[in-house]
Formats: structure tokens, C-alpha cells, sequence
């Protein structure tokens, strides 16, 4: 009987264990969502002023670094296109990105 109950607890552990990895990776892995809103805001106004300018955005360039640390901000076509992997339309050595399509809306924040 006791052993019964030691793989009764064995189970419940193991159960619990991709839960909690779960759960700790994510509290540790991503930007908070005050970053990410940050980080979206700023992306929207960048994407409007190269907009204004009158900058090419069809074929999906990078617009650059955000003013924080470690953040870009892309554009690129949904569904994407191979023209969104061409090297000269990709931004390089950030963190994390917020990827907004051709018309400026968000796609993806990471």
C-alpha cells in the first residue's frame, strides 16, 4: 500500500512539472505587456512617419530600431511573401520585434 502512494505522488509531480516549466519560462522568457504596448505604439507612429515621407513600404523593409533597447520595428505582407525574406527587407540584431504588414497594421509583437 505504501508503495502505492508514493506513485500516486510520483505521478502528481510529474504531472505538475511541464506546468510549472511552463509557467516559469514565461514570466521569464518574454517582454511585459506595458513593453509591448510601449514597443507597439512606437512602431505605429515610425511606420506613419516613413509613411509621410513618402518611403517605399510594398516591398516590406525594416524600419528600424525603436527607442527602446533592443526592439525593431518590421514590415512585411500577410500572408507573407518571399520578398519579406530578402535580406535588404529584414531588420538585423535586435531582440524583439513588432512586425506591422504593408498598410501598418500589427501582426506580430515577440
Amino acid at each position: 500500500m505504501r508503495a502505492e502512494k508514493t506513485r500516486t505522488r510520483e505521478n502528481c509531480d510529474v504531472r505538475r512539472l511541464p506546468l510549472v516549466a511552463v509557467v516559469v519560462l514565461a514570466a521569464c522568457g518574454g517582454p511585459s505587456d506595458a513593453d509591448r504596448d510601449r514597443a507597439v505604439r512606437l512602431a505605429q507612429e515610425r511606420y506613419a512617419e516613413a509613411k509621410q515621407a513618402g518611403r517605399e513600404l510594398a516591398n516590406g523593409p525594416c524600419l528600424g530600431t525603436l527607442a527602446m533597447e533592443g526592439w525593431v520595428v518590421d514590415v512585411a505582407h500577410d500572408p507573407r511573401q518571399p520578398v519579406d525574406d530578402e535580406s535588404e527587407n529584414q531588420c538585423h540584431g535586435y531582440e524583439h520585434f513588432v512586425e506591422l504588414d504593408v498598410d501598418g497594421r500589427v501582426m506580430r509583437v515577440n
